[in-house]
């Protein structure tokens, strides 16, 4: 059979897919995949610590506004 999707490895000559991390035949894996992700937290740390005060900044107005809506109908 005939899978035009497939391309022969170098090294061992299998047939496998592009998207294949290693070699279905001899479990070789590819050199694409084996370095490693790094990824700087940093800048989401600074996102994420920015929602959150911005979410309890909306709650402390809104509780606020409830508050004194509600001290007003009481006079």
């Amino acid at each position: 059979m005939n899978y035009p999707n497939l391309i022969p490895r170098p090294d061992c000559g299998h047939a496998v897919s592009p998207q294949a991390e290693a070699c279905v035949g001899c479990g070789r894996f590819f050199q694409l995949f084996a370095t490693s992700l790094t990824v700087d937290w940093r800048g989401w740390a600074w996102t994420i610590g920015r929602v959150v005060l911005a979410v309890a900044l909306i709650s402390y107005v809104l509780s606020m506004t409830v508050y004194i809506a509600g001290m007003q109908r009481l006079n």
